[in-house]
């Protein structure tokens, strides 16, 4: 008897290499960003059905690059309907709720990380899951001070002063390696994601989510005018130096 649900699939989810066989959002998903100086974090995210910007209404934004809208095996989606990303983000929400009913505070990143990232995890060690293909990319402002995270299809959790996920990542690489970001300003990394986005994105402008977590301790989404200012900053790059400018 065959069966074409997901326990059809190998045991043996990665390739010699290391990497994940099925999982493809750290390179060909919509495009996420995050970049740390000691001010605070911004996170940038193209707008996607796959993916997005999300405020869990504390300290702590996730931007996800994802490859998959509804996860559906056998006839059934896996997810309640929903996208990957939106399952995850759910699942953080709820481990956030549960943790400050018991504590009487906001849940540190650092707990939550680890807490995502071994759920990622399980879907890569047994024939029984499929792998998610998600890349998070979450940020805080916590009394330790500013910290990003970037959580891969694997469940490896690792943290950054910037990182970028989705397609186009390659090209825009380089001129992130380039940048000198902990001293930079929160407008400053603002505007940089968003030439960084731009990069990935071919030198042409998409349409994208800003999120801040400053010194003050929240994770905000950036007003309307910031956002307006970063699109035409990069914009100005774009036509003025090109991407390795």
């Amino acid at each position: 008897m065959v069966n074409s649900g997901p326990t059809a699939l190998p045991f043996n989810q990665f390739a010699e290499d290391g990497s994940l066989r099925l999982a493809t959002a750290a390179t060909s998903g919509n495009i996420a960003i995050g970049l740390r100086s000691n001010c605070g974090i911004v996170l940038v995210v193209e707008k996607s059905p796959c993916g997005g910007l999300h405020n869990l209404g504390g300290r702590i934004g996730i931007a996800v690059s994802g490859t998959k809208g509804l996860d559906v095996s056998g006839g059934k989606s896996e997810t309640g309907g929903k996208s990957e990303g939106e399952a995850l983000v759910d699942l953080a929400r709820s481990e956030c709720a549960t943790y400050r009913t018991s504590f009487g505070q906001d849940m540190p990143l650092r707990k939550l990380q680890s807490c995502l990232s071994a759920h990622i995890h399980a879907h890569t060690i047994s024939s029984l899951t499929s792998p998610l293909d998600v890349t998070l990319v979450c940020a805080s402002h916590d009394d330790a001070g500013p910290v990003l995270y970037a959580i891969d299809p694997s469940g490896e959790s690792l943290g950054y002063f910037g990182v970028i996920a989705g397609r186009g990542r390659d090209l825009a690489q380089k001129r992130l390696r380039a940048q000198t970001l902990s001293s930079m300003t929160l407008t400053e990394l603002a505007k940089e994601a968003a030439v960084l986005a731009y990069v990935a994105n071919g030198n042409a402008r998409t349409e994208l989510e800003f999120g801040i977590a400053g010194e003050e301790g929240k994770f905000e989404m950036a007003h309307a005018q910031l956002v307006n200012e970063c699109h035409a900053y990069a914009a100005r790059m774009m036509q003025g130096c090109g991407s390795d400018s």
